[in-house]
């Protein structure tokens, strides 16, 4: 009924004339054309939401993205380690396989949602990303290359559990430098803007 009210306020009618009208409280009334009220607020309200909200997306999106990256830079450290401890002494395998599963499940998989769907509210912010120009697109294809590097990560993890990996320490510790690489790229896209 509130948002109804506020819907019917945003479109120009008084909310005191929607709820004494007899079309309102009839049993008829048609629920199509709350639907089609609500979509059309929720349409032109959303853009207008989210700039005051603005700070917040962003602290709360930085935030996620520093757990991200912090878990993604361990992640290969600790596969670096398994892969080298665990072939001289089996018996701290299953000490590597827990913490580079709580690691990925409790801390990289959520920040990395959570740094996505901020991400995208901060994009659908008015004004925010000017599409037209090259730093948002080459922002994006450094996501999706960190997005693909995270779950290349996790499906080593489950091989490593399994004791079936094939890549070795030396290659983990080279693949530890991806996410370094590609935070720079993401990060001066967003601060320089260069193109």
């Amino acid at each position: 009924m509130q948002i109804i009210l506020v819907a019917a306020k945003h479109h120009g009618i008084s909310g005191k004339c929607l709820v004494n009208s007899r079309h309102f409280h009839s049993p008829n009334y048609n629920k199509i054309h709350i639907k089609i009220l609500l979509l059309s607020y929720s349409e032109s309200v959303m853009p207008d939401i989210l700039p005051v909200f603005y700070p917040w997306l962003k602290a709360v999106h930085v935030i996620f993205v520093v757990a991200w990256m912090a878990a993604l830079l361990y992640l290969p450290r600790l596969f670096y380690y398994h892969q080298r401890e665990t072939a001289a002494n089996r018996d701290i395998q299953d000490l590597f396989v827990t913490m580079e599963t709580r690691l990925l499940q409790i801390i990289a998989t959520p920040a990395m949602l959570g740094s996505w769907v901020f991400g995208l509210l901060l994009a659908m912010t008015p004004g925010v990303v000017e599409w037209g120009v090259g730093w948002p697109w080459l922002k994006a294809a450094a996501i999706l290359a960190m997005s693909w590097f995270h779950f290349w990560l996790a499906g080593r993890r489950r091989e490593l559990a399994a004791g079936e990996c094939l890549v070795s320490a030396n290659r983990f510790r080279l693949m530890n430098e991806i996410p370094s690489i590609l935070v720079v790229v993401i990060v001066v896209m967003v601060i320089v803007r260069p193109f």
